[in-house]
């Protein structure tokens, strides 16, 4: 059966081309040379195994070489889209920095406002406690003025009545003397 699908010209037909391989002169003749040892009865087993690991080893360098290529590929792929990210959260941080330096200001602006409200609203307090002075003094002067006045009276009505009482008893005296001499 090996020596059958060795052969020096392959029934395999390729189907981009349609035509028959052809196997190169030197491989035809190791292939015979195998076909001869067999059919003396030789054991090729471990000849094959040591090809067979040879091939293996082969497979596998070359499996490392394209996993090499397809991990530095992607690698690359990485470090493009890392750079990417990387521009990406540069100009995000460069945003934000430009949003926090706005805000700033703006926080600036509002504490330079409350501060002029501040001064504005202890001057006007300040003029209200000076007009309430004022007014309070005021009042106070008004309120003297007006127990000055109603002491004034006051006394003016009892010099008043003191004098009518010095009249009455006068008059009082006046009468009684002129009942006692009638």
């Amino acid at each position: 059966m090996g020596a059958a699908s060795r052969s020096a010209t392959s029934d395999n037909v390729d189907d981009s081309s349609k035509r028959r391989k052809v196997t190169p002169p030197a491989k035809s003749q190791v292939v015979l040379e195998e076909n001869v040892m067999i059919a003396e009865g030789a054991d090729l087993r471990p000849r094959f195994e040591v090809e067979i690991g040879l091939m293996e080893e082969q497979c596998r360098a070359k499996s490392r070489e394209k996993g090499v290529t397809v991990v530095e590929d992607e690698f690359k792929k990485f470090a493009r889209v890392l750079r990417g990210v990387q521009l990406g959260l540069q100009d995000r941080s460069i945003e934000l920095e430009k949003r926090i330096s706005q805000l700033e200001g703006e926080k600036n602006q509002f504490e330079e406002s409350l501060t002029r409200e501040r001064e504005a609203f202890q001057l006007e307090l300040e003029k209200e406690r000076e007009a309430a002075t004022l007014k309070l003094k005021e009042v106070r002067a008004e309120s003297v003025a007006e127990v000055e006045r109603l002491v004034s009276v006051s006394a003016t009505s009892q010099n008043n009545l003191a004098g009518k009482l010095y009249q009455l008893r006068y008059t009082k005296a006046e009468i009684m003397a002129f009942s006692e001499g009638n």
